[in-house]
């Protein structure tokens, strides 16, 4: 972020945005958890305890090239433009330092692409890993260059070479004398792998010790899948490097939604083998009023007790792993010997004696618990016992596995399987020669045109049951057009229903046997469409069936 604006593009591409083919994770590890601050630009100094407070492992910060070398060649650090990060290597912090490659004396202040302008900054970035010997534990240059106002100048209308030369620059004149301090590129806003394979083309992973992203989002779920996805991008053009989820937050007026987001973002990102995150922010700003883990006077959130939860003890246990349960609708992971985190679709829950349950924020619950939304920990050495699947199928927490086949039906009067698409802000499933149909865990764009193209999840039963198909759509403005819906059993003939303005939620129950198929099939009518979405496959008489199911 670093006072970052959003594109509508990159709006877009966080409600779209996940992969789907699998690689292999980095070595397990634990994540480092820290949080990005702004003394850089003003902050107050009743925001400073806020960072032993939450027990924040690193700080992310800003230093500005353009307030230290005023004069070329000679570099001056200053209480006025570098006490803050003086102050953090005081405290011992490790520190994530943003730089952004821009300075009136060289390229007439437009981005570093020049020769002499990159490698100006090379020798600067030098200079402050000598200066700030102690405390850097990485550089990250520049900050979502895949952002319109990111990059400007000559270095705009080529990025993927420009960026990549300049991060050859900075680790030549770094590297021979700071080989600690680790140099990230790419640095995008949410998981552009697309726009980062264009990078690792140019060759920049050659140039850096790890890739930095941003993985703003609504929801986490999915974030596993597009992390695999970038280090699949990876392999296919060098070394895969770690990687920094150096932003990740958001903007969360309930207080309680950012704590139960913190908990399962993390538990992701660690499991994906993630070891250094930064919560934006460390405190609420005026130009992000909602994201911090405290206010702007400095008063904790239910967020900051998440974090100090997961900074001091959950993650100093090791990296989470994945429970292969074989079930549904189930997110479940083992920190250490004795911790485990759940969500997902609701299902009772049976505990071990003398087992504790917290919700997000470390509370201790009291009273019968189930698996549901919000994400509980359970301490004990012994494993808690689930009880009956009630939710077959989830479209979000079941999102690019195999419990649904995706597929475009229309194309050419055929059906065809989606894939992994990339682009400059997402992964999606999608189909190359359309290049507008994109499907995430909780959104779809549907394109018009004359072949009528819809979006398909068909789910085939395991066991004969009573189920309810239930389906939850919503259109979004960004769309030009409407859709229309159906949902089919087996080989009936699927009649389409137009969404309405104010959304759809329908429920169909049906007596299954074991082989059947239940079809959703959304497309767009008079234009492309874009819609929120949720489909799940529910046992008829469980409480779970009770339950609403939004997609809002």
């Amino acid at each position: 972020m670093i006072r970052r604006g959003c594109s509508l593009g990159a709006i877009a591409a966080t409600v779209l945005a996940t992969g789907c083919d699998a690689a292999p994770a980095a070595p397990p590890a634990p994540l480092r958890l820290g949080a990005t601050a702004h003394f850089a630009q003003g902050w107050p100094e009743r925001l400073w305890p806020a960072i032993g407070a939450v027990r924040a492992m690193t700080v992310r910060e800003a230093l500005g090239w353009r307030r230290v070398e005023t004069r070329r060649g000679q570099y001056q650090f200053t209480p006025q433009n570098s006490a803050h990060v003086t102050r953090l290597c005081a405290m011992k912090l490790p520190v994530v330092l943003v730089i952004d490659p821009r300075n009136p004396l060289y390229d007439s202040g437009a981005t570093a692409n020049s020769d002499q302008a990159q490698a100006a900054f090379g020798t600067f970035v030098a200079n402050v890993a000598d200066h700030f010997r102690n405390c850097l534990a990485a550089i990250e240059v520049g900050n979502e260059i895949n952002g319109a106002s990111a990059m400007d100048g000559l270095a705009a209308s080529d990025r993927a070479r420009s960026h990549t030369r300049l991060m050859k620059a900075v680790w030549q004149a770094t590297k021979p004398h700071h080989a600690r301090v680790a140099l990230l590129g790419g640095s995008v806003n949410t998981v552009g792998t697309g726009f980062l394979e264009a990078l690792f083309a140019q060759g920049l992973l050659s140039w850096v010790d790890g890739i930095a992203v941003h993985p703003y989002r609504r929801t986490p779920e999915g974030l596993d899948w597009e992390l695999a996805e970038l280090r699949s991008a990876m392999a296919r053009h060098g070394p895969v490097r770690p990687i920094w989820a150096t932003e990740f937050g958001m903007a969360a007026p309930d207080q309680a939604e950012a704590a139960d987001y913190l908990l399962r973002m993390a538990v992701l990102l660690s499991a994906s083998g993630v070891r250094e995150a930064q919560w934006y922010a460390l405190a609420d700003d005026p130009s992000f009023p909602t994201m911090g883990l405290v206010g702007a006077n400095a008063e904790p959130k239910p967020a900051a007790a998440t974090f100090r939860m997961l900074s001091a003890g959950l993650l100093g246990r090791g990296p989470a792993i994945r429970r292969s349960t074989g079930e549904p609708a189930l997110y479940r992971y083992r920190f250490g010997g004795d911790r485990e985190v759940l969500w997902g679709a609701p299902r009772s829950l049976s505990l071990p004696s003398g087992a504790v349950v917290r919700d997000s924020t470390g509370r201790a619950m009291q009273g019968p618990v189930r698996v549901g939304p919000s994400p509980i920990i359970v301490e004990s050495p012994q494993e808690a016992e689930l009880g009956p699947g009630e939710v077959l199928a989830d479209s979000l927490y079941d999102y690019a596995t195999p419990v649904w086949a995706y597929s475009a039906t229309g194309v050419a009067r055929d059906r065809v399987g989606l894939s992994a698409v990339h682009s400059k802000f997402a992964t999606t499933l999608g189909f190359q020669r359309l290049g507008a149909l994109a499907v995430n865990p909780l959104g779809m764009v549907l394109p018009a045109g004359r072949e009528r193209v819809a979006a398909a999840m068909q789910y085939s039963v395991r066991k004969a049951a009573r189920i309810i198909a239930e389906a939850c759509l919503a259109p979004k403005p960004s769309g030009t057009g409407a859709a229309k819906f159906s949902v089919t059993f087996n080989s009936e003939p699927g009649q389409f229903e137009q969404v309405p303005p104010s959304g759809l939620h329908m429920a169909r129950e049906i007596e299954a046997s074991a082989g059947d198929t239940i079809s959703f099939r959304a497309r767009a009518s008079g234009g492309p469409a874009v819609i929120a979405y949720r489909y799940r496959i529910v046992l008829a008489g469980t409480p779970a069936a009770q339950e609403t199911l939004r997609c809002n």
